[in-house]
């Protein structure tokens, strides 16, 4: 049983204290209040004495605004009566297990505080002070009347960036929580999205020529690489979040690729090297590349996606500025491929594949993932490639991605993204990524053959990155 102690300050109280009531009723909870319980010619007094001595009593709610308030303090009325029979065992609740009283706000003062009884003054209180914190509230005292409290979030893990010790990954990850916090309080995002991006790329900045006398040293390559692991990662994490808080524009992503594919050209330079000895900063660009790509397909991103493949972007090469499309970010890694083997004796047919799949550490983003994106990436290059071919002689700009992990694809079997494409409502949503607008375009795209008979669109190995789906499945069903 629980009873409701409450002034009767006006018509409109009474009826919001009832209806509450009603409500909790409804909810299996016995609530007891005057307006119904008390029988007629039965004395008030005695009515609360009789309530307060029942053994089914288990929970006494007391409605407070500043009437009950004061009636309570100076013990006055009615409700200054029930404040006597309560204070003893109020003032008597401290400690764990369940809790008999709890004082419910319908109003609160020009501070906003609730009118609360003395008695109350250092207990946590319910606010029903508005119909919106009601609705709110109201399971908050539904839990408390069936001693029902809130159940706990189990334990996780801490994050992994708790535990970095490289600056670089404690500062992409501090700069990143900036980002969310701009977002959360209403506040512009471009500026927190830019210092932050300012972090995500100071570890590659930061690379060295990694020369052992006059041989590319592999090993020091690696251990500037994993610098990158936790820059790498709060981007990932930051580019989700601004996804889902609808924050994200592509042209942030277009000004970070932009930045990222001509970085090895300016280390170069300022190296005093040829370009090829920047392939570890390649390496990482391509890395990042990736995995903002694996995180626009996760988040279903299509439109965005489109809008970073199919841009334009200004190249610096040989102190001349020129546009070049998407898969400029894609540079050749031959040193790093050659070394790596050579290093480690081993014959990887793509030692920078595997040094990704080594590095598939992050949690939310799996290996397919990555590969997913790779295929995609590689892909939607050649088929812009041919489709350029077939509409122009400006073919030759669109440059190609070819896929690092392509040696990995053949066991993964088909890649979820391409196995939902023979959904033809879900493969139009996708077909503008590739620049076309019809399965059927898109088929002949992938279709088209040289003279000599070859695929004008190549796979790792001869395989083809939709695998066990044919041409004539793609769009096949609704």
């Amino acid at each position: 049983m629980a009873f409701f102690s409450y002034a009767w300050t006006n018509e409109a109280h009474k009826a919001r204290v009832l209806a509450l009531v009603n409500r909790l009723r409804v909810d299996g909870v016995n609530a007891q209040i005057d307006q119904v319980n008390l029988r007629d010619g039965e004395d008030i007094i005695h009515f609360m004495e009789r309530i307060a001595n029942d053994p089914k009593l288990k929970k006494v709610v007391a409605v407070c605004d500043k009437k009950y308030t004061d009636k309570v303090n100076a013990r006055e009325g009615g409700s200054g009566t029930e404040g006597t029979i309560m204070s003893p065992e109020v003032y008597a609740q401290i400690g764990e297990g369940p809790q008999k009283y709890v004082a419910v706000v319908f109003e609160v003062d020009d501070h906003g505080s609730g009118y609360v009884p003395t008695m109350f003054k250092t207990k946590m209180y319910i606010d029903m002070s508005t119909d919106d914190l009601l609705a709110q509230n109201y399971p908050r005292l539904l839990r408390f009347l069936w001693d029902r409290p809130e159940p706990e979030v189990p334990l996780g893990t801490p994050p992994a960036y708790l535990f970095e010790t490289h600056p670089a990954s404690a500062a992409a990850q501090a700069k990143g929580m900036s980002v969310r916090l701009a977002v959360e309080r209403g506040r512009g995002v471009i500026t927190p999205w830019k210092e932050f991006i300012q972090t995500v790329i100071a570890p590659l900045a930061a690379f060295t020529a990694p020369w052992s006398g006059k041989q590319w040293d592999v090993h020091q390559a690696l251990e500037q690489l994993e610098t990158t692991r936790g820059p790498r990662d709060a981007l990932a994490e930051t580019v989700r979040f601004l996804i889902r808080e609808r924050a994200l524009q592509a042209s942030m992503i277009i000004e970070l690729f932009q930045t990222l594919g001509n970085l090895s050209r300016a280390q170069a330079r300022e190296w005093s090297v040829q370009t090829e000895a920047t392939a570890h900063i390649r390496l990482a660009v391509i890395e990042l590349v990736l995995y903002v790509v694996a995180v626009l397909i996760q988040e279903r991103c299509p439109d965005l996606l489109r809008e970073v493949l199919m841009s334009d972007y200004v190249e610096e090469s040989s102190g001349n500025l020129q546009l070049s499309s998407f898969g400029f970010l894609r540079q050749d890694t031959n040193w790093f491929d050659t070394t790596y083997n050579t290093a480690f004796s081993a014959r990887w047919i793509t030692p920078s594949g595997h040094w990704l799949k080594e590095r598939a550490s992050l949690d939310t983003v799996s290996w397919q993932d990555i590969m997913q994106a790779d295929a995609l990436l590689h892909i939607q290059t050649q088929l812009r490639r041919v489709h350029e071919m077939q509409q122009s002689s400006n073919w030759y700009r669109i440059d190609s991605w070819f896929g690092l992990t392509g040696p990995y694809w053949g066991g993964q079997g088909t890649f979820p993204l391409f196995l939902r494409f023979t959904s033809r409502a879900f493969f139009q949503a996708w077909l503008p990524v590739f620049g076309v607008e019809s399965p059927e375009a898109f088929r002949a795209l992938l279709g088209t053959k040289s003279q000599d008979g070859r695929s004008w669109v190549q796979f790792p190995n001869g395989s083809n990155a939709v695998y066990a789906l044919s041409l004539e499945e793609l769009g096949s069903r609704p």
